[in-house]
């Protein structure tokens, strides 16, 4: 019995020696594992990473997911920060969110992330003009892209275009300029907005442009950062909270109000579909045209930036099969809309021409089976994913777009055309700048005195970073 297991033993360790060969008699390659790091769960998108596997099983390449997930978002991306300064560096990285993501302008700026043009640019169903490239050329850095997405949204304000002028940027003495002949008591913006909140807005397109990384010099201490601190320091602390019956959206349907009746010059949007273009002029231009008009830049550049939905990829520098892990990436950037009805669900403006093209047609042209639907600009409480997106115009209340003219269809993609900034800035001196300026806005330092403290905090962040 004992030499039948031997024999037994025997033969299973030659079949299994016979499949270790191809037919030329070489060992099959052996697997290389390109670690994937997640900082979320929206990070990841699991089946693409089954399937990926599953394809290149006979190719010796597979993708291995490795998790940074914590409770508060941070402690995660610290930990990945630190093993990649180690020298732990993985193949393919989810940067995570704006708040709680890793700093793309950093990682670029230590050369751990490679270089996608190339990449783009070799590839046929991807070169030649069939991706939108406005928001990828705005997320490049001297030329080069670091990170690929396929969905981006508009973040600007709008404002009557007869008040404001038809116009995509501005400067901060044009918008004094206009704001002084609205009447008494007139808001610039939706009067619960805080200090922190326009921070955020104005600084986050802007702060990268105030440090020169070559040299390390500053302009922090000049005319365009102290009017734009000023600014805003002119909006409240705190609003005391918008508990009322409604709440928030019940507060953004009283900002059309304002603006129709004259009370607000602006109001703060995010543009998402062609139909917003109408939403938008029903809402707050009173059927007349807004324009589109952002933030105020000192440097001529338009006011509005994209804001990237979903994930966004890179790859690094030294990732071990670079063709295998672009492979992965390219993904994102193919067509994902199966049909008009789902172009019509879509909530972003997808990078993908063929994508774009569907929901451009869907919105000018509805198909029979829309007629009669439409989309619902101020339902805030919709789940867009849904497959009751698609209304009875009785169900709700708001501003109902069915379609739009070719005219409102040219208004939206010249404004897509008109925008150069994207929301990847250095979240790190993001965050030096906001704390040293939090003592000015809480009214107990002076502008010098903060401009100093800038100088100093931003001067070490430079000398570590460099």
């Amino acid at each position: 019995m004992k030499r039948k297991i031997v024999w037994l033993l025997l033969a299973v360790a030659a079949l299994a020696l016979a499949a270790c060969k191809d037919a030329g008699g070489q060992k099959a390659p052996e697997t290389t594992t390109l670690i994937y790091a997640v900082l979320s769960e929206e990070g990841v998108h699991r089946a693409d990473v089954n399937r990926f596997n599953l394809t290149h099983m006979q190719d010796g390449v597979r993708i291995e997911i490795r998790e940074y997930f914590d409770e508060d978002g941070r402690s995660g991306r610290d930990r990945l920060l630190t093993e990649m300064a180690s020298g732990k560096i993985p193949d393919i990285i989810d940067l995570g969110s704006s708040e709680y993501g890793l700093s793309y302008q950093q990682l670029v700026r230590k050369g751990y992330l490679e270089d996608l043009w190339p990449y783009i640019n070799n590839d046929p169903e991807l070169n030649n003009g069939q991706l939108l490239e406005i928001p990828l050329k705005a997320a490049s850095v001297d030329g080069r892209l670091y990170t690929i997405f396929n969905e981006v949204s508009i973040n600007t304000l709008v404002g009557e275009e007869r008040i404001v002028g038809n116009r995509y940027s501005w400067n901060l003495a044009d918008l004094q300029e206009v704001f002084a002949s609205m009447p008494d008591e007139s808001t610039v913006l939706e009067y619960y907005l805080t200090k922190s909140d326009m921070f955020s807005y104005v600084f986050r397109l802007s702060l990268d442009s105030y440090l020169d990384w070559e040299t390390g010099e500053d302009s922090f201490d000049s005319d365009n950062f102290r009017v734009a601190l000023e600014f805003v320091n002119s909006f409240p602390d705190a609003f005391p909270g918008l508990d009322f019956e409604g709440g928030l959206q019940k507060a953004k349907i009283e900002t059309g109000d304002r603006v129709r009746e004259g009370r607000q010059m602006l109001s703060m949007q995010e543009i998402t579909i062609p139909a917003d273009v109408q939403a938008l002029d029903i809402a707050y231009g009173h059927r007349e045209k807004v324009a589109f008009i952002g933030y105020p830049t000192e440097n001529g550049s338009a006011g509005s930036v994209f804001i990237i939905q979903g994930r966004k990829l890179a790859m690094s520098s030294i990732c071990q099969e670079k063709e295998a892990a672009w492979e992965f990436l390219r993904e994102m950037l193919l067509p994902k809309l199966p049909n008009l009805e789902s172009a019509f669900k879509a909530k972003g403006i997808p990078l993908n021409h063929v994508d774009l093209e569907m929901v451009m047609k869907v919105f000018t042209d509805p198909p029979d089976y829309i007629s009669g639907k439409y989309y619902d600009f101020f339902d805030e409480t919709t789940d867009f994913n849904a497959p009751d997106f698609l209304f009875e115009p009785s169900k709700l209340p708001g501003i109902k777009v069915i379609s739009i003219t070719s005219a409102e269809a040219a208004r939206f993609e010249d404004f897509i055309n008109h925008v150069d900034k994207i929301d990847l800035y250095d979240t790190e001196l993001y965050d030096i700048v906001y704390e040293a300026c939090g003592p000015y806005l809480a009214g107990d330092r002076d502008m010098d005195e903060t401009i100093q403290v800038i100088r100093n905090k931003v001067k070490i962040y430079w000398n570590e970073n460099r």
